[in-house]
């Protein structure tokens, strides 16, 4: 199937695919695609192959989308970013869903940063359009501040006070707490993409992600459950640059 929608990529860039009827093959093979990921993800939650497959046709299915808005037969007159912010807001949706059954599975988060990652990617191109004198998409515009409040803000209180009740209790709830570290690790990603984007200097005031980001990677190096803990040897790094020393 990978080398299936690999071709297809690649069809749809030559020439006998450049008319309608062609693109639509395409386009409807991908979504196809990107629809089976989630009920595959349900049943088989730690095959990573299948993230790396989803990710693929999602990706192709958004440049196709976003290139001939034609070819989306179901919504074809809606801006192409707001198609493509759209879509990716269903598919953190449902790996929001998946997460309420298999919190602590890595499989599942690596998916939300694979599908965070392509919704940053797009939200920034159509945010650039103000370099150019023109203004977003005020639906564009909404849908980054859902993104941010739900994948960042909501992320990191459920998590703490999640990860706070889990140790009341008499014997360790694992489960929460590799969910915590899933989440932290996940929070951090997506600030410190917001910055490599730009987000922070498009969006205006960055203050509550920097905030929650700070927070994010302090509980990752003080996690316990991290054996081989990247996030301390990190930390030591950036306070040795700091105070204007080397790092061991």
């Amino acid at each position: 199937l990978q080398e299936k929608a690999k071709n297809f990529g690649r069809a749809a860039n030559q020439k006998q695919y450049e008319s309608k009827s062609g693109g639509h093959r395409v386009y409807n093979f991908l979504k196809n695609e990107v629809e089976s990921t989630e009920p595959w993800l349900r049943r088989h939650v730690s095959d990573h192959s299948s993230v790396s497959y989803g990710t693929e046709v999602l990706r192709m299915l958004i440049k196709l989308g976003i290139d001939r808005a034609e070819f989306r037969g179901d919504d074809p007159f809606t801006e192409s970013f707001t198609w493509a912010l759209n879509l990716l807001s269903v598919e953190l949706v449902k790996i929001r869903n998946l997460l309420v059954s298999f919190s602590s599975h890595e499989v599942i988060w690596i998916y939300r940063r694979n599908c965070a990652f392509l919704f940053l990617s797009v939200a920034t191109d159509n945010l650039k359009w103000c370099d150019t004198g023109m203004k977003p998409i005020p639906l564009a515009v909404e849908e980054i501040n859902r993104f941010l409040t739900i994948e960042v803000i909501d992320t990191f209180h459920e998590s703490v006070e999640s990860y706070s009740m889990s140790k009341m209790t008499p014997t360790p709830d694992f489960d929460k707490i590799h969910t915590h570290s899933h989440a932290m690790a996940y929070i951090f990603w997506v600030y410190l993409h917001m910055k490599r984007f730009r987000l922070d200097e498009l969006l205006g005031d960055f203050s509550n992600m920097k905030d929650i980001g700070t927070k994010a990677t302090a509980a990752l190096v003080s996690d316990g459950s991290i054996t081989h803990n990247l996030w301390r040897f990190i930390s030591n790094q950036e306070n040795d640059q700091r105070l204007g020393g080397k790092s061991t």
